[in-house]
């Protein structure tokens, strides 16, 4: 999905402790963002936020993604978060990223 948007972007993923992807993605040989793809079992976890909040202070995008069940308990931690956040979105049961307004 990330190529279809745009051809010259660069994707390198890698799941981490077999429960939680990141996906970096580069233009130009040039990391410009990070996408979090949390388990149900990883998303809770105290030093994702710092994660989430140091990646965005190095100036790079992040998105997170959640299952759809843990959705509004991530959107209240990430509110908690000093600006500027990641952006937040879930996924269904069958892995489809839905946009940030699903329940």
């Amino acid at each position: 999905m990330i190529n279809a948007s745009d051809p010259e972007l660069e994707v390198r993923w890698e799941v981490m402790h077999d429960d939680w992807g990141i996906i970096e993605v580069s233009k130009d040989s040039e990391v410009i963002g990070f996408e979090f793809v949390e388990s149900h079992q990883s998303w809770d976890r105290h030093e994702r936020l710092t994660l989430y909040s140091t990646t965005v202070a190095a100036g790079h995008y992040v998105i997170v993604a959640v299952p759809e069940e843990s959705y509004i308990m991530m959107m209240t931690k990430i509110a908690m978060m000093p600006p500027p956040r990641p952006l937040l979105f879930c996924y269904d049961r069958k892995g489809n990223i839905r946009n940030p307004g699903c329940s």
